[in-house]
């Protein structure tokens, strides 16, 4: 009875380990994935890793059975799957689905709103995220910028600055009485993020300078960039 009770102990601490494991894993992969095109280039290298093969959507595929494959589209968007041995019309299929996006703030082309003294960033909302929860955060933007390089080129990168750059302030309670009891939120007046203070910063110069590989010559011009899909996270 002993040895019972300590085997299933061992068996439950190595099922413990691995779920940890599986954990941390878990958590490495969502703070590296703070919008849906950081998630599908992880979820590519996990893909890579396993062994598929990256399909082009656009050519005929040659599939193998047993084969394994996966298409990325507009690099927001993953869909992976395994070429059956048998015919799948008798055996059927089994499909799993998720979001790669979830609810956020995303920065507007127009980027900056000009309040006395202070640059905030012009956001829209996308999805139907909790507004309060966004409050009183350090923000940092990541996504997805287009962009000419030195050769007319069109390239297309992912951006992560990382670091803290925003926050958007509570309003102090003796402005705001009923804030404990009832808030009704204006996302076009209370959703401002605080970028920066006085002279203000230039969101495109920290973005170039300091995230963009390859962009290290402080002569680059905002005009360099072509569009953007930017997003805030905490």
């Amino acid at each position: 009875m002993e040895n019972f009770e300590n085997e299933n102990i061992l068996l439950l601490d190595d099922s413990i380990t691995e779920s940890f494991e599986f954990m941390e894993e878990l958590q490495v992969f969502l703070d590296s994935s703070p919008t849906p095109y950081h998630a599908v280039e992880n979820l590519s290298d996990l893909f890579d890793a396993a062994g598929f093969k990256a399909l082009d959507e656009t050519r005929n595929w040659k599939l193998k059975p047993s084969g394994k494959y996966y298409v990325v589209r507009d690099g927001s968007s993953i869909a992976a799957f395994t070429s059956p041995s048998n015919a799948a019309a008798k055996h059927g299929v089994r499909m799993v689905g998720a979001h790669t996006d979830s609810p956020c703030l995303k920065l507007n082309p127009n980027l900056f709103l000009d309040k006395s003294s202070y640059d905030c960033l012009s956001v829209e909302v996308y999805g139907s995220p909790l507004l309060r929860t966004w409050f009183d955060r350090e923000l940092s933007i990541a996504g997805q910028i287009h962009y000419r390089d030195a050769n007319n080129a069109v390239i297309t990168k992912l951006v992560n600055i990382e670091e803290p750059v925003a926050m958007i302030p509570s309003v102090a309670i003796h402005l705001e009485r009923d804030a404990n009891t009832k808030q009704a939120i204006d996302p076009a007046k209370h959703i401002n993020p605080v970028f920066s203070v006085g002279e203000g910063k230039d969101v495109y110069r920290i973005m170039l300078l300091e995230t963009l590989e390859g962009f290290s010559n402080p002569t680059i011009q905002e005009d360099a960039i072509l569009g953007f899909d930017l997003s805030l996270y905490d």
